[in-house]
């Protein structure tokens, strides 16, 4: 069954372990992590990724307002203890895309900035880097066939939606994109490796705005 974290009383944190006839929960380690109360506009919010070593990667929002996270190697059998990775207090739920080895993590902080770190397989970490921005909700970050990545978030002032690209090590400045939103962005990858992005309009209806191409250093939207 699903394993409740110790004095949560909202949230639960688990990890799903593939067995040949289907599959079972296991807990993960306890962990300082936020419940329900914390205010947060996604509360009790994790995310996962595999990385190209098969680590499974795992980062949490805590009950102190910042980002936590742990591990677990191909070869392991139980995830490391949580690390607490510093960069002081954030506004959103963590979000992961893969990087090299590890993973990026980017989230937006109580100043609207969104921040990124990178996370590596065998549990170090960057410092944390500051894109900039007046963001609310968590950031979205998705690669496109050309290997650049994209994060797109919601302008806190007007609700416009507003896109970074990494070219290298450089990050672009944000830059809105056309339509104001009211929900979060939802990017796919298709198989020609363009992104495609969805949202709600202020109409209640869907909305769709595909990559004109994945031409480095400037892919458009």
């Amino acid at each position: 069954g699903l394993a409740e974290l110790p004095n949560l009383a909202n949230c639960l944190l688990v990890a799903g372990r593939a067995m040949p006839a289907g599959g079972e929960f296991v807990a993960l380690p306890a962990a300082p992590l936020a419940h329900a109360s914390a205010g947060v506009a996604d509360q009790c919010s994790s995310a996962a990724l595999l990385s190209a070593t098969y680590t499974v990667l795992i980062v949490a929002y805590g009950a102190d307002g910042g980002y936590w996270r742990t591990w677990r190697a191909q070869a392991d059998s139980n995830h490391h203890e949580w690390l607490s990775m510093g960069g002081g207090l954030f506004a959103s739920g963590p979000a992961l895309v893969r990087d090299g080895d590890g993973a990026l993590v980017l989230g937006t902080g109580l100043d609207g900035h969104v921040r990124t770190a990178s996370v590596r397989t065998g549990g170090g970490m960057s410092e944390w880097r500051d894109l900039g921005g007046r963001m609310v909700g968590r950031p979205a970050p998705i690669v496109d066939g050309a290997g650049m990545l994209h994060v797109f978030a919601v302008s806190a002032a007007d609700r416009v939606a507003m896109h970074s690209s990494r070219h290298g090590s450089a990050w672009s400045a944000w830059q809105p994109i056309d339509g104001v939103t009211s929900s979060a962005i939802s990017p796919l990858r298709d198989g020609a490796g363009l992104i495609h992005l969805f949202t709600r309009g202020l109409d209640r209806t869907v909305w769709h705005k595909a990559q004109a191409s994945t031409a480095a250093p400037k892919a458009p939207l």
